[in-house]
Parts: structure tokens; sequence; C-alpha cells
């Protein structure tokens, strides 16, 4: 699958009465098990990201590795900024 909307991920399971873990993912192996558990149970997920692992991640390449999971994956997945530090990086 594509990387997903959060919000229309949300607005689904808030539809349909469950709930969507988000768990912030620093690396690729990260991404991996949290895309990997979330396979297990044919459960929705988002991959969160920091300011502080953007500052040696820069947002394009974290997106790549985390779109890159997303798409070998039969389940939905989103991406979200978790406590972004300003705007600007929320902008990126």
């Amino acid at each position: 699958m594509l990387i997903r909307s959060t919000k229309a991920m949300l607005e689904k399971a808030k539809a349909g009465k469950y709930a969507v873990a988000a768990f912030n993912a620093e690396n690729m192996e990260m991404v991996q098990a949290i895309v990997e558990a979330a396979e297990e149970l044919k459960a929705p997920v988002i991959i969160q990201t920091t300011s502080g692992t953007l500052k040696y991640a820069t947002p394009e390449l974290y997106y790549s590795m985390a779109a890159a999971a997303a798409q070998k994956s039969e389940i939905p997945v989103a991406i979200h900024l978790d406590h972004g530090d300003s705007y600007e990086r929320a902008a990126e």
C-alpha cells in the first residue's frame, strides 16, 4: 500500500470505533518492526518521527524509508511528525 492520510485513517477508525496505534521510529529497524507487528495484527498504523530524528535524517530520507516499508505492506500506514519544533519543520 502507499502512505495513507492520517486524517482519513482516523476518520475511518472513529466511524468503526477502533483505535489506531502510533509509534515513534528513529531508524529503519524500528520502522520495519512497527510495520511487521501491524501486519500481524492486520491493523492500520501511524509511524511517527520527531524533530530530533530529522536533525540527522532529512525529511526526504525519512519519508523514503517509511514509504518503502508502506509500499511492501498490505495494511494502511501513515506518517506523522510528533511534536514538531517549528512551523518550518512541520511544513517540510
